[in-house]
């Protein structure tokens, strides 16, 4: 099952890369995290978690405010009591239209959607095995407000992510964005 995980990531990746070389000088990369409420069957004696991530993304310029992008991201979500969690690793291609590219607005909502693959590794005491773990097709949708600024423009959302009742949270986190156009 990894084999395969990582031969979609390489696949992915690969199709990701020679498909931007023409806008590769508007290439912005984002990084951020926050809280991780699981949702569904994953609901059921948890905690609040975390979710980190990162990605980039490309703007499709025939569409201002359109992009496309891959994030990959880890979710861990406690139970409650005990060391036991579920952590969710994954890598979605995404989707974005951000509102009002083009004006001169500094703060612009925007939504995302993605769709790809992800993991849900069943923790015991700290530590998983194989048998503990599924891959499967996922997906999310999202909307949040960046504030845009020259340099880097912070962002704040909320985004539900998707591989079945199982594993389903809702994610509230902050972010920086980087790189791209300097237009606001």
């Amino acid at each position: 099952m990894k084999r395969k995980l990582h031969s979609l990531v390489a696949f992915v990746v690969a199709a990701a890369v020679s498909a931007t070389p023409a806008a590769a000088q508007n290439l912005n990369f984002f990084v951020g995290g926050g809280a991780a409420f699981g949702m569904q069957d994953l609901s059921e004696d948890t905690g609040t978690g975390w979710i980190g991530f990162a990605g980039a993304g490309v703007p499709i310029s025939s569409v201002p405010g359109a992009v496309i992008g891959l994030t990959g991201f880890y979710a861990h979500i406690p139970y409650n009591p005990g060391d036991d969690a579920t952590n969710i690793p994954g890598l979605f291609a995404d989707l974005g239209y951000v509102f009002g590219a083009t004006t001169p607005n500094k703060i612009k909502p925007y939504i995302r959607f993605g769709a790809g693959v992800m993991q849900h590794r069943y923790s015991t005491g700290g530590s998983y095995s194989g048998e503990d773990s599924e891959t499967k097709a996922g997906g999310a949708i999202g909307a949040g407000l960046n504030y845009v600024m020259p340099s880097v423009t912070p962002f704040i959302g909320v985004h539900f992510v998707t591989g079945g009742s199982d594993t389903s949270f809702l994610a509230a986190y902050l972010g920086f964005a980087f790189g791209g156009s300097k237009k606001p």
